[in-house]
């Protein structure tokens, strides 16, 4: 079983089917020590835990927090723990502190601000176990889950069992909480803090209790809610701000107006529509950012005027989208390496956007291109490809140019499809998009069939494949056949002087 070539996931496999089986006490002998951490740890991931300053918003949003959606993934994750911790009382002295570490509390479907905070029934649970709170370290409060009829708000009962979680660092929760657990733990203890605002009108933003020993804050604005700050607030040991906002929320300046970070290292913004300046930063902060983030903004950068660049001494890494948000002449970064671009490209500007980067900042010496080849949402011409003509030409001068993922070689079906379809496309917007079907058979192995559309053209579905990744190549060389034999399309094309860079 403990097989050394075998891969880490098919040992873990084969383990937790063991686990349903209740062998426990071979697994028990078998197992050594490090191998059961590395199950223990798996099975208790659970959404935005934690999350590392360097995880881009753009790449990985569904690790910021618990969604509605995740819920259920989550009491599926909880319960798999404590499958594992009733195995054997070796593993319940272990695992049992880590199964405490993270309490998460469903407050029901219907909950508000003035709802309870713990429901009944999770509070006697809490209330008999005192020992076991002094494990908790992170704490979230979801408006998910089952509603209990709950008569009364009990507050007096959940403080008191609130003010026994020593150890609490983190806590994740609807905004319109805030108040009430600022005035829970108002000693000082709060590190990291997630929060979201939501509803279809104005929102005003309390005072934050835990300003002044915040060195995480994630903010999510969804859209339609318009955030109002009454008092600006001073951050003086922040490290890292996270600002999230659908397309369609509210002017983003109320962080620079109302947030002071002198300290802050790491700034992620994603998501406003409208067009911005360094001013919209946190003030106090431009001398200290190691690393930004602005993406999701889709309109062009305001132009820069005369006498107002800023200077951002210790910046080493910066991420934006396409078209920056800000030109990148009115910012002097002296210290930068590396150079980012994150999808949504909103214009094909995107070998101008590099080669302005590398002739505004010389130091870089990473650029990076983050992409989805597979993306069905984008037209082709603005997908990647394995040619890299236009790469090449920065080779020279100095900074080395990556993708991530890496291209799809020109041997693969798909990058024959994206060729072929920018080539003979006969619409500005055209598309690839793939359909999948999962054939699950009782007594036998999965089955996988696809299909491709490009421009008006469609496969059908393909046959039966063992994997969705053969399916999806069988449907990508039908399609290549099919846009060969349609021909390119017949087109005039008139310049007047002379081409763009990005021609």
């Amino acid at each position: 079983m403990l097989n050394p070539t075998t891969t880490r996931s098919e040992r873990m496999g084969r383990l937790l089917a063991l686990l349903k089986l209740k062998r426990k006490k071979s697994l028990e002998t078998l197992l050594p020590d490090e191998l059961w951490v590395d199950i223990f740890e798996k099975s208790s991931e659970v959404p935005a835990i934690d999350i590392d300053p360097d995880t881009l918003c753009a790449q990985a949003p569904e690790i910021r927090r618990p969604s509605p959606w995740h819920w259920s993934n989550i009491q599926r994750a909880i319960k798999t723990r404590r499958n594992i911790v009733l195995v054997c009382k070796r593993w319940y002295r272990i695992g049992i502190p880590v199964l405490w570490s993270h309490l998460i509390i469903w407050r029901g479907q219907n909950a508000n601000d003035e709802s309870p905070l713990i429901p009944e029934e999770l509070l006697n649970t809490l209330h008999s176990n005192w020992s076991r709170l002094r494990y908790i370290s992170c704490l979230t409060l979801l408006n998910e889950g089952q509603d209990k009829d709950e008569y009364d708000r009990h507050d007096e009962r959940c403080q008191v069992v609130l003010k026994r979680i020593s150890n609490l660092h983190t806590i994740r929760c609807k905004g319109g909480l805030l108040p009430r657990l600022g005035e829970t733990f108002a000693d000082g203890r709060i590190r990291r803090l997630y929060t979201d605002f939501s509803g279809n009108q104005t929102v005003q933003v309390p005072c934050i209790r835990h300003s002044n020993t915040l060195t995480y804050l994630d903010i999510h604005n969804p859209a339609c809610t318009s955030l109002i700050f009454q008092h600006e607030q001073q951050y003086p040991q922040l490290i890292t701000l996270r600002v999230c906002c659908d397309v369609e929320s509210s002017n983003p300046k109320y962080i620079g107006t109302f947030i002071i970070a002198p300290r802050l290292r790491n700034l992620f913004i994603s998501g406003f529509k409208e067009k911005w300046n360094l001013s919209c930063f946190p003030r106090e902060c431009l001398r200290s950012l190691r690393v930004l983030e602005v993406v999701g903004t889709c309109v062009d950068a305001e132009p820069i005027e005369p006498n107002s660049v800023d200077e951002l001494p210790l910046l080493h890494t910066l991420r934006v989208n396409v078209p920056s948000p800000f030109p990148m002449e009115a910012i002097r970064c002296p210290q930068l390496q590396n150079f980012h671009l994150i999808p949504p490209f909103f214009t094909v500007g995107l070998h101008g956007q590099i080669d302005v980067a590398i002739r505004s900042f010389p130091s870089i010496i990473n650029a990076k291109i983050y992409h989805d080849q597979f993306c069905k949402n984008t037209p082709v011409e603005r997908l990647f490809k394995s040619y890299s003509d236009r790469i090449s030409r920065w080779t020279p001068e100095g900074p080395t140019i990556s993708f991530d993922p890496p291209l799809l070689p020109s041997s693969h079906p798909h990058d024959r499809v994206l060729c072929l379809a920018e080539e003979y496309k006969r619409s500005d917007l055209c598309r690839i998009k793939y359909g999948y079907f999962k054939a699950d058979k009782s007594f036998g192995r999965t089955r996988w069939y696809a299909w491709c559309r490009v421009d008006g053209l469609d496969t059908g579905w393909t046959e039966a494949y063992l994997s969705r990744e053969d399916a999806r190549n069988a449907a990508a060389v039908r399609m290549a056949e099919l846009l060969e034999a349609r021909g390119p399309k017949i087109s005039a094309v008139y310049c007047w002087g002379p081409l763009p860079d990005d021609w």
